[in-house]
């Protein structure tokens, strides 16, 4: 989240600082709201909106302290020591304010990047196995010219259509539920999945998977 005051914050009357960290306070509150509604919200985002929310707080005290301060009686000369005092108060306030999103920020920027090898690493690890068609197998399942008396006008893997012309005719793979498909287009899933890509009936001889 952005500081509320930029570099030129400390030009700022407390009127304006106690406005800006009283929105960023409602906004922070807001954004809480709909963390506690997320599902997927997890505790340190709960936690880092909570630690804002409580360096608003303490800010906007501060403020309330520095209004309350009041010059010694029968002197018009402010209390320079107590004013001094309040200001180192809210400029350190400010500053741990400024480092710990930055903590934040970057814990957060770290935490992604782990998340996300993570997930590349199991999505790895869950890629299925290939489980080719054994090729004495292979070798008995027909190939044959496509014919439109097949009953089939395109390939199911490859969405073409079939051709049949006098000059040119698809080859096609038979398979033993029947159904037919280019030969490449066949030939290269059954490398990595033994059934039909219709039916799922099991090209080794085991039936549906």
């Amino acid at each position: 989240m952005a500081l509320p005051i930029g570099s030129a914050g400390i030009n700022l009357n407390r009127d304006q600082l106690k406005t800006l960290f009283t929105n960023t306070k409602r906004d922070l509150e807001i954004e809480l709201q709909e963390l506690f509604l997320d599902p997927e919200t997890n505790n340190y985002e709960i936690q880092s909106v909570l630690t804002e929310i409580d360096y608003c707080v303490n800010f906007l005290n501060t403020i309330e302290n520095m209004n309350g301060q009041h010059p010694p009686q029968n002197t018009n000369v402010p209390n320079i020591n107590t004013t001094n005092q309040n200001i180192l108060a809210t400029l350190n306030i400010l500053n741990q304010f400024i480092n710990d999103i930055s903590i934040a920020d970057n814990y957060d920027s770290d935490e992604l990047e782990n998340q996300e090898l993570e997930n590349q690493e199991l999505d790895e690890f869950l890629q299925p196995v290939p489980v080719p068609v054994p090729e004495e197998i292979m070798d008995k399942l027909h190939i044959k010219t496509y014919d439109k008396k097949m009953g089939y006008d395109q390939c199911s893997i490859c969405f073409e259509k079939f051709l049949d012309t006098n000059i040119i005719k698809s080859r096609v793979r038979e398979l033993i539920c029947g159904h037919i498909y280019h030969m490449e287009c066949i030939d290269k899933w059954l490398k990595e999945k033994p059934t039909c890509p219709i039916c799922k009936h099991d090209q080794r001889g085991g039936g549906e998977t």
